[in-house]
């Protein structure tokens, strides 16, 4: 069942989030970043986000959270009037059964009940799985990337909602 997030869920956000990271991250991250995670620091960057009403949504089954995905205003100077996923992470035991899937269009479902037509996300240019997962539901690289603030390269997509 996808859900909007609550406070409550941060400590399971949060084990998702950094789950996802040594999961999925291992030879494009920096190793010192990867092996140093702080689970108390990002869980209470959690709760503070979740209390001050983050667009977060959780996919929970039996009681366990299995993915999350937060999503909001496009942060790019460019793409103003854009709606923006930020994140969307998926325990990685639940990867392949459409739980990622689900939270994406839960996103991109919400962003359209707020009046965006265009969305945008930004992915580690590296992380090929992560890539084929986005082209496969649709997602477009626009051609456009920056260095992230860990140091690995982005790139942007796009997807345009059809009526």
């Amino acid at each position: 069942m996808i859900r909007p997030a609550v406070v409550a869920d941060a400590a399971a956000i949060t084990e998702v989030h950094l789950g996802g990271w040594l999961a999925a991250y291992r030879g494009i991250m920096p190793d010192d970043l990867l092996d140093n995670l702080d689970f108390e620091a990002r869980r209470a960057r959690w709760h503070d986000n979740l209390a001050n009403g983050s667009r977060s949504l959780v996919d929970e089954h039996d009681g366990v959270v299995r993915g999350f995905s937060g999503y909001g205003p496009c942060r790019d100077p460019d793409k103003a009037g854009a709606g923006e996923v930020y994140a969307l992470y998926v325990g990685q035991q639940w990867w392949g059964q459409e739980v990622g899937e689900a939270l994406l269009d839960a996103a991109v479902e919400g962003l359209r009940r707020e009046g965006y037509a265009e969305f945008v996300l930004w992915v580690l240019r590296d992380n090929a799985r992560a890539r084929r997962f986005y082209e496969k539901q649709g997602w477009v690289f626009d051609g456009t990337e920056q260095v992230s603030q860990w140091g690995p390269v982005e790139s942007r997509y796009v997807y345009r909602a059809t009526a």
